[in-house]
């Protein structure tokens, strides 16, 4: 598992994620062009605040989420039924037990163990985080490309940038990856945990 930024260090990859993001989520290109986004989410949350006031702390972190893949992908749910945020706290669970610490951290050699043997549970769940890991990312892009497809859903940092190259000859699949991974990476750098609930409903 390769994709995700800040797991890369400062190679080449990490370099192009940089560079991507950096002028793609400056101050001047978030007042730019993201200052509707940004004022309708605050309009949403302060509806949430005045209807369901004790909920004020879940609202936020539900709201951030809202904002932060609305930022990067356009959208906080697939239109479908499957909502991103509910996804990503189920990474986000997994996530924390396989961080909780395992006999692994302690005697590294137990890396080697097949998943199979008795006792290697932290080989199961670590294949389950890589597989749900993968899962949203892949979900992520594939809604990402079907609102751009249908000229739906917000403007955003991967539609942006991904327009952007359409534009251009000669374009990589490396330099698409390179888009895919580093919005991915935001919105797991960015988005709040246990925000899964929607207050809304």
């Amino acid at each position: 598992m390769d994709f995700p930024t800040p797991f890369r260090g400062a190679d080449k990859a990490w370099r192009q994620h940089r560079k991507l993001l950096r002028p793609a989520l400056s101050f001047d290109t978030i007042k730019g062009q993201y200052t509707g986004l940004i004022l309708t989410s605050a309009h949403r949350y302060l509806r949430l605040l005045s209807s369901k006031p004790d909920h004020f702390l879940l609202n936020l972190k539900r709201s951030v989420g809202q904002t932060v893949l609305e930022l990067t992908y356009g959208a906080y749910d697939d239109g479908q039924g499957t909502d991103y945020i509910v996804k990503q706290d189920e990474l986000l669970e997994c996530t924390k037990r396989i961080g909780a610490g395992y006999l692994v951290d302690i005697f590294p050699l137990l890396k080697y163990v097949p998943a199979w043997f008795p006792g290697a549970k932290f080989q199961r769940e670590a294949s389950q985080w890589k597989e749900e890991l993968y899962s949203l990312r892949a979900l992520m892009r594939e809604g990402v490309e079907k609102r751009m497809a249908a000229s739906e859903g917000l403007a955003c940092y991967v539609a942006n940038e991904l327009q952007k190259l359409e534009d251009q000859k000669g374009v990589t699949d490396g330099e698409v990856e390179a888009i895919h991974d580093s919005g991915f990476s935001f919105y797991q750098g960015a988005a709040p945990s246990e925000a899964r609930h929607d207050p809304s409903r």
